[in-house]
């Protein structure tokens, strides 16, 4: 296997969100650019410089529509908690498994993934006089499924990780009582609790899941406008300024220098 350096890693990004998008054109599914990658198409026409992953998201209802498509063309997976065990987030990966691999470090390892894009889902938010209850069951539960996925961790041989390695063990001990399945379980319950209502608005559930930031009023997302990522046209949410603006504060100033690396740990590789 040969590491795949960041220009390289890019440009397959780009292939792999250019197929996505053909994908879900074909099967006439909508999708919309979200967090680093909507604010990198609306700043910089592209990847922010200094990261290296892309974020779309799509709504509850289309998701098993994204599933049956991806099976039928073939070419890659989608990988979520429904078919990998060790998989552990509540969003899922589009992933070109079959050309490449992904080397995680410091965080627990998922088997199968390559090169990815994060497919993150559009769910119903809680009502208001609900949601800091509602964060803190999600944040409660999410800690307890990272601290018992059945899977190891490849700490980088760093003396700063040792923290990190104290951290983890404390966790498993602390939580080890609570079964992992069951764990997974309750919280897809838990995003999907508002589904079959509507109150106008609507959240994106990630790893730091933040109701300041990650709940929108819905009609941000009633449709989508095309925006140049990478050379090419994608659909960014029709509200996208409002959008980026609840997340980001004032999204077109750059942040300080010492913030401007990646903050994911893994090595892509060629297979």
């Amino acid at each position: 296997m040969r590491p795949l350096s960041d220009n390289e890693q890019k440009s397959r990004l780009a292939r792999l969100l250019h197929d996505f998008k053909n994908i879900c054109e074909k099967a006439d599914i909508d999708f919309f650019l979200c967090w680093g990658t909507l604010l990198g198409a609306v700043r910089h026409n592209g990847f922010i410089p200094w990261d290296d992953d892309v974020d779309i998201c799509v709504r509850r209802r289309d998701y098993k529509l994204l599933r049956k498509a991806i099976m039928e063309d073939g070419r890659y997976s989608l990988v979520d908690a429904s078919n990998n065990r060790d998989y552990y987030w509540n969003f899922a990966r589009f992933t070109d498994n079959q050309n490449t691999y992904i080397e995680s470090h410091n965080v627990p390892y998922v088997e199968g993934l390559g090169i990815f894009i994060d497919v993150f889902i559009i769910e119903t938010a809680p009502p208001v006089n609900k949601r800091e209850e509602w964060s803190i069951q999600y944040h409660r539960l999410f800690n307890i499924l990272y601290s018992t996925v059945p899977t190891k961790i490849m700490y980088d041989r760093d003396i700063r990780k040792i923290r990190d390695r104290i951290i983890n063990f404390y966790c498993r001990i602390k939580w080890r009582k609570y079964d992992y399945e069951r764990c997974r379980e309750e919280l897809l319950a838990l995003v999907e609790k508002y589904d079959e209502s509507s109150n106008g608005f609507v959240m994106i559930p990630d790893s730091t899941f933040d109701i300041n930031r990650s709940i929108f009023p819905e009609k941000l997302f009633n449709s989508s406008v095309g925006i140049c990522f990478e050379g090419e046209q994608y659909p960014a949410p029709i509200g996208y300024d409002e959008v980026l603006r609840i997340t980001y504060g004032n999204y077109m100033e750059l942040p300080p220098v010492n913030m401007r690396h990646s903050h994911h740990n893994f090595i892509a590789y060629e297979i």
